[in-house]
């Protein structure tokens, strides 16, 4: 019930034009040469033409997208219900799933991609480092639960996760993005 889309408005507020969808938007979308990425809830995935909103591609990814999508090198990362998914950004066609460990598991963060890696966090507390090619590079447990988003500089990961099962507690994490050694932690 009601409006679920995507909205492109000036600098001055004046709408430029709408997108409609199938489910709410969920996520904030991602803009890149061009064109805007954008997730539903019910297993979406949108490629929009920034400048005049026309549709280039839609993609079922099969499952519940919470996640803001990434985009690196001709490919869109995106995390859902329990895995990580990368896509053609051209052409919206599947590249490959990571499956992350756990029935109840979620992939709720934005990836992100750097050094040849795919890096993510997932609700049971773990840190993952997936190849370009959707193969693991490496996986440690770090915390209880992160639903955050990592940020990667100078070849270290920083991931913000619960370490205490207190959610307004959290320690922020430092990894190696080569073989997921830890650098430095506030735990």
């Amino acid at each position: 019930n009601g409006y679920y889309g995507l909205a492109a408005v000036s600098t001055e507020g004046a709408e430029l034009w709408t997108f409609e969808t199938d489910s709410r938007i969920v996520g904030a979308p991602t803009v890149h040469e061009g064109t805007v990425y954008g997730t539903g809830y019910d297993a979406d995935l949108y490629a929009i033409d920034a400048a005049s909103g026309d549709q280039q591609w839609h993609a079922d990814t099969g499952a519940e997208t919470p996640a803001t999508p990434s985009v690196a090198d001709g490919t869109v990362y995106l995390g859902v219900q329990n895995a990580v998914q990368a896509y053609d950004a051209a052409s919206g066609d599947q590249q490959w799933t990571f499956e992350v460990d756990g029935d109840t598991n979620f992939t709720s963060s934005a990836p992100a991609v750097a050094d040849g890696a795919v890096v993510f966090g997932d609700f049971e507390g773990r840190l993952y480092a997936v190849e370009s090619d959707g193969t693991e590079r490496w996986s440690v447990d770090i915390a209880d639960f992160t639903s955050s988003s990592p940020a990667v500089a100078d070849g270290t990961v920083y991931l913000a996760a619960t370490t205490s099962g207190d959610p307004n507690t959290a320690s922020v994490y430092a990894h190696d993005i080569a073989d997921g050694s830890e650098v430095w932690s506030t735990k």
